[in-house]
């Protein structure tokens, strides 16, 4: 089974035992799936779709699969990333104007995530700050996807946040030799005191990942 075969046959009605399924308010929320391109290279793991980003999801449902994805993209947490990404290297590097100015080139091609990678979440359905995610979703979905995704030959797994990191070393850490696994803070602006952090171990690891990023990404 191919990667775009699988994310279509993730059904709401196998959750039964969740409660995005038994509350009646919760079960009316679909599933977020973000179509993969036809030859992916980088699976993208974010944490959990919120409530308002149904609103765009059903925007771009009556779109073509790939304008839908780039639709979903420049929306949510891949632009977001990308954002963010520049701040932290614009930040580390305000006093080299060259090399900021050859690192803002480069910054362009990450925008080509846009075509090559698959988005995907611990959680599927939208949350909101009372009804918060539950790893039982991963379990019942990614760990598959996450296979699939390997035989379907991607070469990058990007995580990100602590809970997709924790999630996926936990699970399939493992099961993952071969793919380049990139660790990130999560990019929303809840998470920027980890973007904007001061601890030179933390800055390393992201300038690190980065560098990681923007190597395989052109």
């Amino acid at each position: 089974m191919n990667l775009n075969k699988y994310v279509q046959s993730i059904d709401k009605s196998q959750c039964k035992r969740c409660k995005f399924y038994t509350n009646e308010e919760l079960k009316s929320r679909p599933i977020i799936i973000i179509p993969p391109p036809n030859k992916p290279q980088i699976m993208l793991i974010s944490r959990d779709p919120t409530i308002d980003f149904l609103s765009v999801y059903k925007y771009a449902d009556g779109c073509g699969l790939n304008e839908k994805r780039r639709i979903l993209f420049a929306a949510g947490i891949p632009q977001s990333l990308i954002v963010q990404i520049r701040r932290f290297l614009k930040r580390e590097n305000n006093k080299k104007k060259k090399l900021w100015n050859k690192l803002e080139q480069k910054l362009e091609n990450l925008y080509n995530i846009f075509e090559v990678a698959y988005w995907t979440h611990l959680h599927k359905c939208p949350t909101d700050e009372k009804n918060k995610l539950t790893k039982k979703c991963a379990d019942k979905w990614l760990e598959n996807e996450i296979e699939i995704a390997k035989k379907n030959k991607i070469q990058i797994l990007i995580c990100l946040g602590r809970d997709v990191e924790d999630w996926v070393n936990k699970n399939v850490g493992r099961k993952i030799k071969g793919i380049r696994r990139i660790h990130l803070p999560h990019p929303s602006g809840a998470n920027n005191g980890k973007w904007y952090t001061q601890i030179d171990k933390d800055k390393k690891n992201i300038k690190n990942n980065i560098k990681k990023l923007m190597e395989n990404v052109k």
